[in-house]
């Protein structure tokens, strides 16, 4: 079975790369498999289709400068794109948090009661289906 295989799991990778490091740091082998993974900053590989450039700033300015742990300001950041592409498709004039009323809001309120797991969200479960909703 190779590395690529489809039974292959996600859950033992990292420990079969962490040994590969190992080995080669000892000189048991030649060098360390490649994990795959490049080291891309987070904000040059979300995807922003589908969303106002100003909305996209604006979410990309708060990540920067939030406070909340990483794991926090990413899981918010990907709710705030998800946002913005609700509001491309339902209010695309509202492209800066200020432009929100309570019309705006209520709509919100309204679709976020309607809106399946991955309705607005570029989340794993489109890809299995192979495609965009």
């Amino acid at each position: 079975m190779s590395l690529n295989s489809k039974r292959q799991t996600t859950y033992g990778l990292p420990h079969l790369y962490a040994i590969s490091r190992a080995l080669a740091r000892l000189n048991i082998v030649p060098r360390s498999l490649p994990s795959g993974r490049e080291n891309v900053p987070l904000l040059e590989k979300v995807d922003t289709d589908g969303i106002a450039a100003e909305w996209v700033a604006w979410c990309f300015a708060w990540y920067r400068q939030s406070s909340w742990t990483p794991r926090s300001r990413k899981h918010s950041l990907f709710k705030l794109l998800q946002i913005g592409r609700w509001l491309a498709q339902a209010h695309a004039e509202i492209t800066r948090p200020e432009h929100w009323d309570y019309g705006v809001a209520a709509d919100f309120v309204a679709a976020v009661n309607q809106m399946g797991r991955c309705n607005y969200a570029r989340c794993h479960c489109q890809k299995m289906r192979g495609g965009n909703e």
